[in-house]
């Protein structure tokens, strides 16, 4: 189950309630993991298991080209991240931020008391602490992730140290 291009991947459970899978609308996968999503966090709700449970929907990188690239690329695009329960009060946070200001994020809304509100290269968005983004402007940030050198050779070499990943599955 996935709304990943090129087209998705939509779980069986979907056909029953929306219908044939043209094998190409990236939004019926889309539609399909929204609604299993919801599906799934009710149904924690409704066994009573969000009880001092942090929920985060977050995506990890914007949509690649898919059979929805013309609409997606007309309006401006963003990466989400949602979270709720543990005591969160509701409400919408609109910073300039991006993908590296989710640890810091995540880790205050579960309690954790951070120095200086950061964690990694990010700043938590529940903090008046100022954002990478917020400073440089994305062009900016952007263009100081790809001049440091260092930083993309000492996380490449990390990753090329790892032993590579065994299947423990017969």
């Amino acid at each position: 189950m996935s709304g990943h291009p090129p087209y998705g991947y939509p779980a069986q459970s979907c056909y029953d309630r929306q219908g044939e899978f043209d094998g190409v609308n990236i939004l019926y996968s889309v539609q399909c993991s929204a609604f299993l999503a919801r599906r799934f966090i009710e149904r924690l709700d409704n066994e009573g298991l969000l009880k001092n449970t942090l929920v985060v929907v977050a995506s990890d990188h914007l949509s690649m080209k898919n059979s929805a690239w013309q609409r997606l690329i007309e309006g401006p695009r963003e990466n989400t991240l949602i979270m709720f329960g543990n005591g969160l009060p509701q409400g919408v946070i609109q910073r300039e931020a991006s993908t590296v200001d989710t640890l810091p994020t995540l880790l205050e809304a579960m309690g954790f008391s951070i120095p200086s509100h950061r964690a990694g290269l990010g700043a938590s968005l529940l903090s008046p602490a100022q954002t990478l983004v917020e400073r440089h402007g994305l062009e900016g940030f952007n263009e100081r992730l790809l001049e440091e050198r260092a930083l993309q050779q000492r996380l490449w070499k990390q990753a090329d140290d790892m032993p590579p990943p065994t299947n423990t599955q017969p």
